[in-house]
């Protein structure tokens, strides 16, 4: 994966990074951390920090082994900040531990972990009790928060674990004083109920009519499908990351996240969210034998006429103690990119459907989720095997009939496009998600 540094200040740049930076100096600055500019952060933390997306309201810095970030001497996983409007420091998030990004912790040394930070920051908050709240989120997923009001700012400390006890995260927030939550749980949820989410639609100078969604890097973890829900629900107004919703689909990070599992536990978590989950396209010929049977016989017309070579259905299915097993994933890596596209594309209602639903939500202001399967050669798939992925649809353009879509993989990647038919030939999934108080766009 591709970071995207910042440039010298003088040429737009922001910010930080010291060897071994500690963020407890950075906390002693108190009411000057909101002082602070970008130019101050430069001089003071050079080279770490990376812009989330083209904004250039957020950036991001990620541990290294050469060059890593701590807290009180113990290292950190990531570091997000956020500038207001005059380009000062509006908000800072410290990520102490995550599960995605650090592997498993026992409850043990989580729970110690936790007992130090909250006394360091009790002491910095001269000696005071911090505030508690908490919101269950269904599926055994709760958060927990102590918050300390201070003149200078507010120290939002949150972490989270299920009912089996089972440690997903720890993050510290740094806000202007009293900009902390009053509820925890109100923070949770969208808030774009009331609004006209059409306002939101932009166009660009070549006609495209897209959606502007808050960026987030998923960084090495296999949090696509997480990542993409933080997103939407931040684009309706919802405080929530994907470490949160990771948990609540116990996503793993190396195999990712079961759209099922996700499915289920959005419907589980919807109300406390504020929003409505809604199933409208999935691929169903890769649900069953008979169905990638049927799926190999359309391959193999095609393939015919396009002089393409023709698969064998037999030399993907391996027979073990009278049961037969096909191997989907051989199949796909053995799949010819241009033929793939051509079965697709004899789907002619489907398609028309699929770009009437792109063009309806999009000029509603409703993003899609798109869950993507793509064969080796395939524009927006990798370069071997296939790839399962999951990103969102936020656009369209009327002229060329393109779709642009965004992949949650921070700077860079806000705003890409593919024809209508390649985007088509890849989906596996379409669904949305949105604000209760709302219809959800489509069939």
């Amino acid at each position: 994966m591709k970071y995207h540094g910042l440039c010298a200040v003088a040429a737009s740049a922001l910010f930080l990074s010291v060897s071994a930076a500690d963020f407890g100096s950075f906390l002693e600055k108190r009411a000057g951390i909101w002082s602070s500019g970008a130019a101050d952060l430069v001089r003071d933390y050079p080279g770490k920090f990376r812009w989330l997306d083209q904004s250039k309201k957020q950036a991001r810095a990620i541990r290294t082994k050469t060059d890593p970030l701590t807290l009180y001497g113990d290292p950190l996983q990531e570091v997000i900040v956020t500038l207001d409007g005059k380009k000062q420091l509006g908000s800072v998030v410290l990520s102490i531990y995550n599960r995605g990004d650090a592997g498993e912790w026992d409850r043990d040394r989580f729970e110690e972990k936790l007992e130090l930070v909250r006394d360091k920051l009790s002491g910095f908050a001269g000696g005071k009790k911090p505030e508690s709240q908490s919101a269950a989120l269904g599926n055994g997923a709760k958060l927990f928060a102590n918050i300390w009001r201070t003149p200078e700012l507010d120290l939002v400390l949150r972490w989270s674990s299920t009912n089996r006890k089972e440690p997903e995260y720890i993050t510290l927030e740094l806000l202007p004083p009293g900009e902390a939550p009053k509820n925890l749980r109100a923070s949770l949820k969208s808030t774009a109920g009331a609004g006209n989410l059409s306002e939101q639609v932009k166009q660009d100078a070549a006609g495209s009519r897209y959606l502007e969604i808050p960026m987030v890097d998923q960084g090495g973890k296999g949090y696509c499908v997480a990542a993409t829900v933080e997103r939407i629900l931040r684009y309706y107004g919802s405080d929530i990351d994907q470490h949160v919703i990771a948990q609540l689909a116990a996503s793993d990070a190396n195999a990712g996240t079961s759209f099922e599992a996700m499915v289920d536990a959005l419907e589980a978590a919807d109300s406390r969210l504020g929003v409505r989950f809604k199933r409208h396209y999935e691929y169903k010929s890769l649900l069953s034998y008979r169905g990638v049977e049927r799926l190999c016989k359309e391959y193999n017309s095609a393939a015919q006429k396009l002089k393409k070579e023709r698969l064998k259905f037999n030399d993907f299915v391996v027979t073990r103690r009278k049961t037969k097993t096909f191997q989907l994933g051989q199949f796909l890596s053995a799949l010819d990119p241009e033929v793939y596209s051509a079965v697709r594309m004899r789907d002619k209602n489907n398609y028309e459907e699929f770009v009437k639903l792109v063009r309806e939500s999009i000029d509603d202001g409703v993003p899609l989720c798109w869950g993507i399967l793509a064969v080796a050669g395939q524009k927006g798939g990798s370069d071997a095997n296939f790839s399962a992925h999951m990103r969102i649809i936020n656009g369209y353009n009327p002229q060329s009939g393109d779709i642009i879509y965004t992949d949650s993989w921070g700077f860079g990647h806000e705003k890409k496009q593919m024809t209508a038919e390649e985007a088509w030939s890849i989906t596996n999934t379409l669904c949305s998600l949105v604000p209760r108080t709302r219809r959800a766009p489509g069939r």
